[in-house]
């Protein structure tokens, strides 16, 4: 991974890489920039490479449900590398909203992106067949006898 970009080294050259980013452009990059900065290499054999899926959900979502699904749907899934359990984490809580942290893992980072998309499509389509865990915007709605007593 090279500047925030998923990408195959196409072309080396003396005093420059060419490299073929995902979606098929190229990156001309200065040797210079090879040599300073890191760089991430997820070519190796053998690889395990995880994945975050993640989803606000409203603070009421049966977290368990959700974890329940994802894990069949993970188990169910042919690019499953098996290597790493699927987890399900609330990573963060705010007013109206939790977010949730679904973490899937496969051999290759293409196949664990496509394994993401195809999860996130099929727990958002879980999500709405139970729209109470969907994020809702709650409002407080005063009377006069609740001003009253403070």
């Amino acid at each position: 991974m090279i500047k925030g970009e998923w990408s195959t080294v196409e072309d080396l050259r003396y005093t420059y890489v060419i490299i073929k980013t995902w979606d098929s452009r190229r990156l001309i990059v200065p040797m210079k920039y090879l040599i300073e900065e890191t760089i991430e290499n997820w070519s190796h054999s053998k690889m395990n490479t995880s994945s975050g899926i993640y989803f606000s959900v409203d603070y009421t979502a049966d977290v368990e449900a959700i974890r329940e699904h994802f894990k069949k749907l993970v188990n169910d899934h042919p690019l499953w590398n098996k290597q790493k359990e699927p987890k399900v984490l609330v990573t963060n809580s705010g007013e109206d909203t939790i977010t949730i942290r679904c973490v899937v893992s496969s051999d290759t980072p293409n196949n664990a992106w496509e394994m993401e998309c195809d999860i996130r499509e099929k727990i958002l389509v879980f999500l709405n067949k139970h729209k109470e865990m969907l994020p809702r915007e709650r409002h407080i709605i005063y009377s006069a006898q609740n001003k009253s007593e403070g």
